[in-house]
C-alpha cells in the first residue's frame, strides 16, 4: 500500500489533506531510519508500515469521531495509534504512555520533526499514571488481555467515556472473557467493528467500551494482582 492508496481507501470515513500526507512520509521515514539501531517495528518496508501501521490505526475511525478530544493511548511503543491519530486529528490532545526509554526518544524526535503540539509523552509504566477521571478517550493497540487494559485504563476515563481496545483475531476470544470484568468496572461495550487489512487476511477487531459510571474506588489494583487474577 502506498501513502495515495491510503488517502483514497480511507476517504470515505476520512479526509487527508496534504499536510497529514507530508508528516506520515517524514514519520515513516524517521521509522525505518530508528529501526536500523533498535527494535522499534519487526515490520521493515514502506508498504508494510502504511498498511499494518497507518491503515490498521485509522480504521477506529469509522466507530468513534476522534475530533476535540482529550486521549490517551497506553503502551504507545512507537506511537501506534496515537501518533498516528495526533497528525489527522490536530484538535485533539494525546497523552502517549510508553515505559521504554529509547521509543520515547523516538517519539519525542516524531514530535519535534513534525512539530505536533497536541502531544504529551509520558515515559512510564501505565499502572503508575494516575490521571484518574480525566480523558475522553483511552485506547490500547496489542499491549495485553482486554481485562488487563481494561482495569488499568477504565479509571482514566471521565463518566461517558469510551475505551478503545484494537484486536487482532483473539479479540472475540477476550469479549467473552470478560463480562465479569465489564461488570466489575461500570462498563459496557457498545460497538465491535470486525474487519481485516487490505493485502493481508489477519483479522482485526476494534472494541468499543463506554464507562457507564465512576470505576469503584478498589480498582486499579497493584499491577501484580491484575495480571495474576485477571477480572
Amino acid at each position: 500500500m502506498t501513502l495515495l492508496e491510503l488517502k483514497k481507501d480511507i476517504s470515505s470515513v476520512l479526509v487527508l489533506d496534504d499536510s497529514c500526507i507530508s508528516k506520515f512520509e517524514k514519520y515513516m521515514d524517521l521509522l525505518l531510519e530508528w529501526n536500523e539501531r533498535f527494535n522499534l517495528t519487526a515490520i521493515k518496508t514502506k508498504e508494510e508500515i502504511i498498511e499494518k501501521h497507518f491503515y490498521d490505526c485509522l480504521l477506529p475511525v469509522q466507530m468513534i469521531d476522534l475530533n476535540d478530544k482529550y486521549i490517551a493511548d497506553l503502551g504507545t511503543g512507537a506511537g501506534f495509534p496515537g501518533l498516528v491519530w495526533s497528525i489527522c486529528f490536530p484538535s485533539s490532545k494525546f497523552v502517549l504512555i510508553e515505559s521504554t526509554g529509547k521509543k520515547c526518544k523516538f517519539l519525542k524526535e516524531v514530535v519535534d520533526k513534525l512539530d505536533l503540539k497536541n502531544v504529551e509523552i509520558i515515559n512510564d509504566r501505565v499502572e503508575n499514571v494516575h490521571k484518574f477521571e480525566t480523558f475522553d478517550l483511552v485506547t490500547s493497540r496489542a499491549m495485553s488481555s482486554l481485562q488487563i487494559i481494561l482495569e488499568v485504563g477504565v479509571p482514566l476515563l471521565k463518566i461517558g467515556g469510551h475505551f478503545l481496545a484494537m484486536k487482532g483475531s483473539k479479540g472475540e476470544e477476550e469479549i467473552k472473557s470478560s463480562k465479569h470484568c465489564l461488570d466489575e468496572l461500570k462498563c459496557s461495550i457498545s460497538a465491535i467493528n470486525k474487519t481485516s487489512l487490505p493485502t493481508d487476511d489477519s483479522r482485526r477487531i476494534n472494541i468499543l467500551v463506554r464507562k457507564d459510571a465512576k470505576t469503584p474506588k478498589k480498582y486499579p489494583r497493584t499491577w501484580s494482582n491484575i495480571v495474576s487474577k485477571p477480572l
